[in-house]
């Protein structure tokens, strides 16, 4: 549709800026302001679009690296609109859009680079909130209270239903959900050898790669 195609275009001019910022080799302060009224469109088109802002605030991100730091201010502005967005759209689903969880990151490594330590741990904490919620409303419906984003996530598939394990180490309880609700509990065992681990960092590098306390994610193959 037309605002994909706006946006689309305006992605061709800024490129990838993760691989530019090694190479060094970024486009013009003018090309980059160019690709910002593509965007803009794509949001005026399509105002629910979040890849437009993101995209804006990537933009407005190297520009500020580049040219003036007043650019970094309106890049802080709209990855605080895509998390806003999605979080007002969204504020209970388990599985939200990558940029949303890019947008947390990016803004946290401004929060850094800007020696805005304060920001950057409230950002963290609506972060942990946020990712918390969906697992706390579902418990509390089967009248369990104070529990937040597990330590441990384990995930099968069985007869075309999708079976969870969660796992809190600090209470040791595992909760058995399935297609997502809670079917019961049990106490965690000492040693759960069936279990496979995954590498959690590299499942979630183009996610979140900056939790400060990511949990162990694994999956469990049931025959």
């Amino acid at each position: 549709d037309k605002a994909n195609d706006y946006l689309n275009e305006g992605i061709k001019i800024i490129g990838n800026p993760e691989e530019y910022f090694f190479k060094g080799d970024a486009p013009s302060v003018n090309s980059l302001l160019s690709a910002i009224p593509y965007f803009r469109r794509a949001a005026g088109i399509e105002p629910n679009l979040l890849e437009a802002y993101y995209w804006i605030g990537e933009t407005y991100r190297v520009l500020g690296g580049k040219s003036t730091w007043q650019f970094t201010n309106l890049a802080i502005e709209n990855y605080k609109k895509v998390i806003d967005m999605e979080e007002t759209d969204n504020p209970i689903s388990f599985e939200h859009p990558s940029l949303y969880w890019r947008s947390y990151v990016q803004l946290a490594k401004i929060y850094s680079s800007l020696g805005l330590k304060d920001k950057e741990e409230k950002l963290w904490l609506q972060l942990e909130k946020a990712k918390s919620l969906p697992y706390k409303q579902v418990l509390e419906r089967k009248g369990y209270f104070g529990f937040g984003y597990p330590s441990r996530i384990e995930v099968s598939f069985k007869d075309g239903d999708k079976i969870e394990s969660w796992t809190y180490l600090k209470k040791d309880i595992i909760f058995t959900v399935i297609n997502g609700e809670v079917e019961g509990e049990k106490e965690k065992e000492p040693e759960q050898s069936e279990i496979v681990p995954i590498n959690f960092d590299r499942f979630c590098e183009n996610i979140f790669p900056l939790f400060l306390h990511p949990p162990h994610f694994s999956l469990v193959n049931i025959p």
